[in-house]
């Protein structure tokens, strides 16, 4: 019974900051937060907000989602989410990145990563999921990946991700190939690299940080 009270308390406490500390907001086509960091994102109109989502990270974190996406006949194509996250007051855990490729946004520093995800994790999480089907949209299982992400406090416990996906459907065999055998050690890009960079980039601008 006392395990018990404890589970739900802790749940009810993860909960209560979950709601309070809410990180960010949606105008329109712009993302901000007002810290951690202070930013302003613009999203290219092409791509429609769908909606955001806020969510726990095991029991060490919270989260908390923007989506946007192209819609073509029912089916998500491109799609842009920008993500905030933090690590509970009460752990040790930092973000700690390496310093692999990196690429300059606006006036910070990011990680610069490159995947080709197989059934997809981030779009298995119960509130994206939930989203998604509030709406009718149908979802890949596999997507391309164009990935930024940097901590945003001197103290490392927070982070923010911008996210560019493309569906599999959409990229060749021999990419996809290619791109599940990259090193993510690498420090340079190539050609198809550098083109799903340039389309990342177009669909999002920083307008304020």
């Amino acid at each position: 019974m006392k395990r018990f009270v404890a589970i739900l308390f802790f749940t009810m406490t993860l909960n209560s900051i979950l709601n309070a500390q809410k990180t960010g907001r949606q105008l329109k086509q712009i993302v901000i937060s007002n810290q951690n960091p202070k930013i302003k994102i613009e999203v290219d109109s092409a791509l429609s907000f769908i909606g955001s989502v806020s969510f726990n990270v095991d029991t060490i974190g919270v989260a908390e989602e923007y989506i946007f996406g192209e819609i073509k006949n029912g089916k998500l194509s491109r799609i842009f989410i920008t993500h905030f996250e933090y690590f509970l007051p009460q752990n040790k855990l930092k973000f700690n990145y390496p310093r692999f490729r990196m690429a300059t946004i606006g006036k910070q520093e990011y990680l610069h990563q490159i995947f080709f995800g197989k059934d997809f994790e981030l779009f298995k999480i119960k509130e994206l999921s939930e989203l998604f089907k509030s709406k009718g949209l149908e979802v890949e299982a596999d997507w391309m990946m164009n990935r930024y992400v940097r901590a945003v406090d001197t103290d490392k416990k927070h982070e923010m991700i911008l996210f560019y996906l493309e569906p599999g459907s959409l990229v060749a065999e021999e990419i996809k190939a290619e791109a599940e055998k990259a090193d993510p050690r690498e420090k340079t890009t190539n050609k198809w690299q550098k083109a799903l960079t340039e389309r990342a980039n177009a669909v999002f601008r920083v307008i304020e940080e």
